[in-house]
């Protein structure tokens, strides 16, 4: 793995509470500028989550992510591990939905979203916009740091 300051800086410690969509557009971002080049096997789970400072799990998720949208493959066995795909997919223009569905949706992400989206009903119900719309932007910001992650900039 080259030692440089540029991929030292991909792998600083994500800071909490975004830590898996952080890590999602930190390094889908890294794949698209070609900071992370094709090919490049990345480090271990532990040695990656360590150097982070996420949990195995949110690391994980990050990875499915990526790994689902083309950016990444997992590799088992004997030389395995997770490496770079040769050529990252770009994004064309979508609809919002269509930007969602690249999104992985293991059960710790749906579980999240949903009681996200519990939070802003209950909200709306007692008539407290602007809790509402608190609750609304932090979601939104967050699609926004995968999204970010997995497509080039002006596509999400």
């Amino acid at each position: 793995m080259p030692g440089d300051a540029t991929v030292a800086a991909v792998f600083e410690p994500v800071q909490p509470p975004t830590t898996f969509q952080e890590t999602v557009e930190r390094l889908g971002t890294a794949i698209r500028l070609g900071i992370l080049g094709p090919g490049l096997r990345l480090p271990s789970e532990r040695e990656l989550a360590e150097q982070l400072g996420i949990s195995r799990s949110t690391l994980r998720q990050a990875i499915t992510t990526l790994v689902q949208s083309g950016h990444l493959t997992s590799v088992r066995g004997r030389g395995g591990g997770t490496f770079v795909v040769q050529e990252p997919p770009l994004a064309s223009a979508m609809a919002m939905s269509e930007l969602i569905a690249h999104i992985a949706h293991p059960p710790e992400v749906l579980d999240h979203s949903n009681a996200e989206h519990a939070r802003m009903i209950e909200a709306l119900e007692r008539r407290d916009t602007a809790r509402a719309v608190r609750l609304l932007r932090r979601h939104l910001d967050g699609t926004v740091h995968i999204l970010g992650g997995l497509f080039p900039p002006g596509h999400a």
